[in-house]
């Protein structure tokens, strides 16, 4: 992918994408290796590679062909090609007349010194016949499949431009986490902090419930997560639950009430607020869910702040909280928490982050 088509800029992916692709495969054919090697790397680290890292010189090639090549590999479209036309003349222009590439060196002739005259003349003159048939072969073979690399390149490029076109048009899964309990060892993992909260849990319920909740009754915890997409998302799918509970009306089950406000944020900076039982007093009772699109306000960015706060009042059980966030059990089936992200014009890169 050239950088464009990593920053999911959509206005800028053109035919010098395309031309980027075939540098790219010419790099690698004369080399031997790509000019970017991700492989095995995180995804995000495999795309600030891509934008900012230059492409190696294709030192294996001659002078003339690794300057096309640099030239495709830009990482500022307007210094490429400007499709592949341009290319194919390009590389029609390095081949010089009689479309031979002209390479940096001969090769050696083989050392025979101490051999009689006679076997140096044979050997030499074997060494030269067969050097000059496969440059003959070479010559004609290039001749003859000039008009077909055309092809072969406008074959390419059709291709790479109806995959591009099927990828813009298309939305595509950028980033997903999720876990079923807080106690899922990866649960964590985007997690910045967890200011006055703990994991609680019900070992006296049957599944094994567990859940954040606030250390201190009278006291707010607040849970910070922020993610961190491959791409910009377009669009984010937040699954997530609070539950408060008010036992003030029904002493019988347990005392006290809670209360959960939780916000989302693009920069961190300014939040939109998603449920509010603090700020409106909506103590106990009052179960917030969200299974689905975040406002667009929170997208349009490659990362994504979720601040939840809890606080409970009149509770006098040390072993338990009445404002409890992402609370689930043992033997469930599906996430309790899940974020997923979208994009357009982008391999579906599932699972990551997960």
């Amino acid at each position: 992918m050239s950088p464009e088509q990593v920053e999911s800029d959509g206005a800028t992916v053109d035919a010098r994408s395309d031309v980027h692709a075939l540098g790219a495969i010419l790099h690698e054919l004369l080399t031997g290796r790509p000019p970017w090697d991700v492989a095995g790397m995180p995804v995000v680290e495999a795309a600030r590679t891509i934008r900012e890292s230059p492409a190696p010189r294709a030192t294996a090639a001659p002078p003339h062909l690794a300057a096309v090549i640099a030239r495709c590999l830009e990482k500022d479209p307007k210094r490429r090609y400007r499709d592949a036309g341009e290319l194919a003349a390009a590389l029609r222009a390095t081949a010089g007349a009689g479309g031979r590439w002209r390479f940096p060196s001969w090769p050696r002739f083989p050392r025979l010194a101490g051999k009689p005259a006679r076997r140096r003349e044979i050997v030499r003159g074997t060494f030269l016949g067969l050097l000059v048939g496969a440059a003959l072969l070479f010559a004609i073979q290039a001749v003859r499949d000039w008009g077909g690399m055309e092809r072969s390149l406008g074959a390419i490029v059709d291709g790479t431009a109806a995959l591009t076109a099927r990828l813009q048009a298309s939305e595509s899964l950028v980033f997903e986490h999720g876990f079923r309990t807080v106690e899922q060892a990866d649960a964590g993992r985007w997690l910045v902090s967890s200011d006055g909260m703990r994991i609680w849990s019900e070992d006296f319920s049957t599944p094994r419930t567990s859940y954040w909740g606030p250390v201190e009754n009278g006291a707010e915890g607040t849970l910070v997560y922020r993610f961190q997409f491959p791409v910009v998302a377009e669009r984010i799918e937040l699954h997530a639950n609070a539950t408060c509970w008010d036992f003030a009306s029904c002493p019988e089950l347990g005392h006290g009430r809670g209360a959960a406000k939780v916000e989302v944020s693009a920069d961190g900076d300014h939040w939109i607020t998603l449920h509010d039982g603090i700020g409106a007093g909506t103590w106990g009772g009052v179960s917030w869910w969200n299974s689905g699109d975040l406002p667009a306000a929170a997208t349009g960015t490659r990362s994504l702040c979720l601040r939840v706060r809890l606080v409970t009042d009149g509770v006098d059980d040390p072993d338990y909280t009445v404002a409890q966030f992402a609370r689930s059990h043992a033997a469930t089936t599906a996430d309790a928490f899940s974020i997923k992200a979208f994009a357009r014009g982008v391999p579906d890169t599932r699972r990551i982050g997960r």
